[in-house]
């Protein structure tokens, strides 16, 4: 099974810190498919179209920032596609295809369940992450749906309408990557950690990025890094060394998030086979997008 876990960083890191300054985050969670209404959603018409597929499973609200996270067929996809494709109110119709199978759980983690695919937004109080420096590189001002491909929900199902821009999981990780290394804000260096570590736990490029914010001048960053560092698991042992340092820290919290992290890292299993099922899946995923872009070059 992947590791692959969706990672939402008003959700996750906001137990880790609410913000470089103190803060109060608002959060609500609901199971199940009620449906929701317009007047909540006025910025892209037509997006309940996509929210209300009767595939939702679950909705989680933490100041603004929305995810909705659906278990379903390929036709129930391919379906909300189409009106994803319709959205009015934005720029661009992204849908990044991820390996799979997805995992969702409640904001207790005591309740997991199996995710097919998600529509993520961000609105409100949260929407200023977009506006930070270098913010819309790590976050999106427009509503994002994210698939997970795997065995059982297969890429070569999927029919993706010529406007929709399709993204893999390199191409979301380096412009997420280029945001933290050329950002002034402490936010974004910060919280992008969580967002660069929840692409892909192989991935060492995306590792070697989340690594340097250890050394980032701001601890708050640091406090971030070490944290988003442990989920890459084994590979980030050559890490261990500055969380050790780190771990010596005057600053509570950095000093008990690092020695977590090292804990984390030091009792990391051998996921090898699980990496490489991954590589594969992503291999599919890299080929069909090179193909689609090659069949249509006005496609992306």
């Amino acid at each position: 099974m992947s590791l692959v876990a969706r990672i939402l960083p008003f959700v996750v890191l906001t137990l880790i810190s609410l913000s470089p300054s103190s803060g109060f985050a608002l959060g609500t969670e609901e199971f199940g498919n009620k449906e929701l209404h317009e007047a909540n959603y006025t910025s892209w018409p037509g997006i309940l179209t996509v929210i209300n597929n009767k595939a939702r499973v679950y909705q989680v609200w933490v100041n603004g920032h929305e995810n909705f996270q659906f278990k379903g067929t390929t036709g129930q996809f391919n379906e909300t596609l189409q009106h994803f494709a319709r959205l009015e109110g934005v720029t661009q119709h992204e849908v990044v295809v991820r390996v799979g199978p997805g995992h969702g759980s409640s904001f207790n983690a005591e309740q997991k369940f199996a995710v097919d695919w998600d529509l993520e937004i961000y609105a409100g109080i949260s929407a200023h992450v977009v506006s930070l420096d270098q913010g819309a590189k790590v976050w999106s001002k427009d509503p994002v749906l994210t698939v997970y491909v795997s065995d059982e929900f297969k890429l070569s199902d999927i029919v993706f309408p010529d406007v929709v821009t399709v993204t893999s999981p390199n191409q979301l990780g380096k412009r997420i990557a280029e945001g933290i290394l050329a950002s002034k804000d402490v936010t974004v260096r910060g919280w992008g950690c969580g967002q660069l570590a929840s692409v892909s736990p192989y991935d060492t490029g995306n590792l070697d990025v989340v690594g340097k914010m250890l050394s980032d001048t701001d601890n708050w960053v640091r406090l971030n890094a070490t944290s988003s560092v442990a989920v890459f698991g084994k590979k980030s042992e050559k890490f261990l060394p500055q969380l050790r340092e780190l771990a010596k820290s005057d600053d509570e919290s950095l000093r008990k998030s690092s020695e977590q992290a090292i804990k984390t890292i030091e009792i990391a299993g051998d996921t090898s086979d699980d990496e490489a099922r991954h590589n594969s899946t992503m291999a599919q995923i890299n080929d069909y997008i090179r193909k689609r872009s090659d069949k249509n070059p006005g496609t992306k």
